[in-house]
This record gives structure tokens, C-alpha cells and sequence, in this order.
């Protein structure tokens, strides 16, 4: 049914497709990026055309499959403020993460999903399954890069996310996942080292991943430190906020830019600000756009950074 619409669809035959699905772990290019605790991570970037088979599956295939309420990276309508609002009443939360995340995901792990998975009205066969597996791995697993990792974990990721969301509220804690960080906070520290131990033993019955806890960045946060959730800073007046040291690199940006000083190729980055800004602290970008008339500015940035491209 799948390959019946997308052969309807982009007007390539049965032979095509399973050919191009065979090929496509080679139709990447990959580099390294620096990791900000140190070292560097991978990145697997696919070629245009099958980056667009990729978000054709986005859209006909995994936005099709539910997403627990506690996943909340990748979401339609969801954002990292709205996550870490989850988490602002509470006084001590816990910081878990999963060590290389996509490419705990295997084909093998994608196919058995894929075969327990019902889609009303479009069941999957199966050449749908072993063209959808193909598409979407590289050398055997789920690589970061490719835009159809972050949905497909996000919804393979639901019975973990069940688990973990049913114990938190038995035992009046909230969880939330973003992406490989997972959060549990608490009014009760003591609840921390049994989370902890939960997630532990829900990624070893895990079925559909080879889950690994990242033991070096596991932490323990209170409202007497400074508590980061997906990069977001709780206060200890329970505000979310941005943090003081973006702050001052944005206002410094802004007044470079003012003043004529900021480098063309930091245009671009200045008005990525601007936007995560609004997004994640309203009270601080109604403060700039007063100070600076940020909405008139967000404009010129734009235009100046078509004039100089």
C-alpha cells in the first residue's frame, strides 16, 4: 500500500524504489561537529533526493503513529519552554540521558515495529517494511542527520515512554523525554534514585532499541543549583529562562549589530536568537523589543543578510 502510493506519487517504478532503498546507506555525507562537553559527534547527511523520500515517510508514515504526551522534542506544536514548564513547580529533578541514541535503533528493531504497528486504512506489506527499513538506516541503524530519525524513535519510543509516565504519576513525579535527555522531577529528593533505577530497567526490557543510560551526564538538580532541562534554566524563583550568559551574548550581538560592528556571517545566528528568544522567554524579548525595537531590527537583520549573501 505504501509503495503503491509513493510509485502513484513521485512516478517511479517497484524496481526503482527497491533499488534505491538498497543504495541508500551509500548516499550520505558525513562529517564531525564538536560536542559542548568536549569531543566530537557525527553527523550522517543525506543527499537531497533521499532526504526527500525521508520527509515523505514523515509525513505519509510516522506523523501517522501516536507520540506519547511526555515526548516532547520533535512535536508538532511542542518546544523546549513547553518541557521545561513541566518541570518548573517542582524542587529536584533528575537528569538522565541515552548514550548515542539514533544509532541504538537497528533494522532490525525498525522492522519488528513496523510489523506490530497498525496503520488504519493502509496496512504495511511486506516490501512496504523492508523499503521503509532501508530508507531510513544506514549500515544497519538510525544515524543523526537524517530528518526521519527523530519522528521514528519518537514513536518507537512510546511503550518506554508509557512506562516511565505511569510510575512518575503514581508516585506524584512528572517525566518528560526530549530527545535522548530524559527528566524526572520530584518534590521529594529521595524519589530521584528510584527513577533512575526505573528508567534502568525499562531500557533493559526495552525491546525495540539497545538503550544504554549515559552514566556521565546523569544528574541530580535542585532549586538550590542551578537546574538546566534541555537547555533551559529554572530559577529559583521557578522561571524558566534562557540563563544569564546567553543573555549577555545576545544583548552584546544586538548592540554590535546596532552599531555596525557584527560580522556578515553572524546575521543569520543574531536573528536564530531572536526567534528562541520569543520562543523560550517572552518577559526578556519584551524587554529587548523596547530597548532595541526588535521588531524593526529582526527586519533589517533579514535585509541586510540578503544583501550581503
Amino acid at each position: 500500500m505504501l509503495l503503491e502510493k509513493f510509485e502513484k506519487q513521485m512516478g517511479l517504478s517497484r524496481a526503482d524504489l527497491v533499488k534505491f532503498a538498497q543504495k541508500a546507506s551509500h548516499q550520505y555525507k558525513s562529517y564531525n561537529i564538536p560536542k559542548r562537553s568536549g569531543g566530537t559527534r557525527r553527523i550522517d547527511h543525506p543527499t537531497p533526493a533521499l532526504k526527500a523520500v525521508q520527509r515523505w515517510l514523515n509525513r505519509y508514515l510516522f506523523l501517522q503513529m501516536p507520540v506519547h504526551f511526555a515526548a516532547t522534542a520533535y512535536v508538532k506544536g511542542a518546544n523546549i519552554r513547553d518541557n521545561a514548564l513541566v518541570h518548573r513547580s517542582f524542587p529536584f529533578t533528575l537528569r538522565a540521558d541515552f548514550e548515542d541514541f539514533f544509532p541504538s535503533f537497528h533494522v532490525g528493531h525498525v522492522k519488528e515495529f513496523l510489523k506490530r504497528t497498525t496503520i488504519p486504512k493502509s496496512p504495511l506489506t511486506e516490501d512496504d517494511i523492508d523499503f521503509v527499513v532501508g530508507v531510513v538506516s544506514r549500515h544497519g541503524s538510525l544515524t543523526i542527520g537524517a530528518p526521519s530519525s527523530p519522528l521514528l524513535t519518537n514513536v518507537m519510543m512510546f511503550a518506554f515512554d508509557s512506562d516511565m509516565s505511569d510510575w512518575a504519576g503514581a508516585n506524584g513525579c512528572v517525566y518528560t523525554r526530549y530527545a535522548d535527555d530524559m527528566f524526572v522531577s520530584s518534590r521529594n529528593p529521595d524519589y530521584l534514585q528510584e527513577a533512575l533505577r526505573q528508567i534502568a530497567r525499562y531500557s533493559a526490557k526495552f525491546e525495540l532499541a539497545d538503550l544504554r543510560i549515559n552514566k556521565k551526564k546523569t544528574a541530580f538538580l535542585s532549586r538550590k543549583h542551578r537546574r538546566t532541562i534541555a537547555g533551559l534554566t529554572i530559577t529559583p524563583d521557578y522561571r524558566v529562562s534562557i540563563g544569564l550568559e546567553r543573555k549577555k551574548d545576545i544583548k552584546h550581538e544586538l548592540y554590535e549589530f546596532c552599531c555596525g560592528r557584527l560580522e556578515p556571517e553572524r546575521y543569520d545566528h543574531l536573528r536564530g536568537w531572536i526567534a528562541f528568544v520569543k520562543d523560550c522567554e517572552p518577559e526578556f524579548f519584551s524587554i529587548l523589543a523596547r530597548k532595541y525595537k526588535l521588531e524593526l531590527l529582526s527586519t533589517r537583520i533579514t535585509s541586510v543578510s540578503h544583501r550581503t549573501a
